[in-house]
C-alpha cells in the first residue's frame, strides 16, 4: 500500500528526515535503503523517501501492518523482505509500541538480519508524528552533549549511538565496522 503525501504536508517533519538520512545514516548516492513503517508515520515515512531520492538512493518502504497478520514466532520476515532487507546498504524501523508480541518479534527479526550483514540502521521505536515534527526546535548539541550515550562493543555489531527521549521514543542507530 502506497499513499502519496503533498510534500507541504511533510515540511514539518523535513528536519528529523534530514537528521536521520544525513547526520545518522549518511546515505549516499547509489545505495538501498529498506524503510518499516507503521502506516500511522506514513507523512514522515514519505519525508524520509523523498531525502533518500533526493541523494539518488534507492528505497523500498514496507508497511508493518502489512507484514503482522502472517506472522508466527521465529522467523517472521517473509522471504522476500528479509532477501531485500539484506542486500541493503541501510534500514530503518518507524514504528509505535502497542505491546503487540507480533510487532515485537518482527523488530527483533529485522534488527537480527541488520546486525549479521552489518547494515547501517536506525531504529525508531515508540515515535510520534508530533514529537518528530518539533525536531526543528532542537539544539542538536546540546541533546548530544546530554543524552548520547556511545557503547563500543569488539564484536561484528561496531557501536551503537542511543538517544533516549529524543523525538518522544528512542532512536538507536548501529554503525558497523567503525
Amino acid at each position: 500500500m502506497t499513499t502519496e503525501t503533498h510534500p507541504d504536508a511533510t515540511s514539518t517533519l523535513m528536519p528529523g528526515a534530514r537528521m536521520l538520512v544525513d547526520k545518522y545514516l549518511r546515505i549516499q548516492k547509489g545505495e538501498t535503503v529498506i524503510l518499516f513503517c507503521d502506516q500511522i508515520l506514513e507523512e514522515f515515512a514519505t519525508a524520509i523517501e523523498a531525502l533518500v531520492k533526493e541523494r539518488e538512493a534507492q528505497i523500498q518502504r514496507f508497511y508493518v501492518e502489512d507484514l503482522l497478520p502472517n506472522l508466527m514466532f521465529g522467523r517472521n520476515l517473509p522471504e522476500a523482505h528479509r532477501s531485500a532487507l539484506e542486500e541493503a546498504d541501510a534500514a530503518i524501523y518507524l514504528g509505535t509500541n502497542d505491546g503487540d508480541i507480533k510487532r515485537a518479534s518482527l523488530l527483533f527479526d529485522i534488527t537480527n538480519i541488520v546486525m549479521i550483514c552489518n547494515l547501517r540502521y536506525a531504529n525508531m521505536s515508540n515515535v510520534t508524528i508530533e514529537a518528530i515534527s518539533r525536531v526543528a526546535e532542537l539544539d542538536f548539541e546540546l541533546v548530544d552533549a546530554l543524552q548520547l550515550k556511545t557503547i563500543r562493543s569488539d564484536n561484528m555489531s561496531g557501536f551503537r549511538l542511543m538517544k533516549k527521549g529524543l523525538l518522544g521514543g528512542n532512536l538507536e542507530v548501529v554503525e558497523p565496522h567503525i
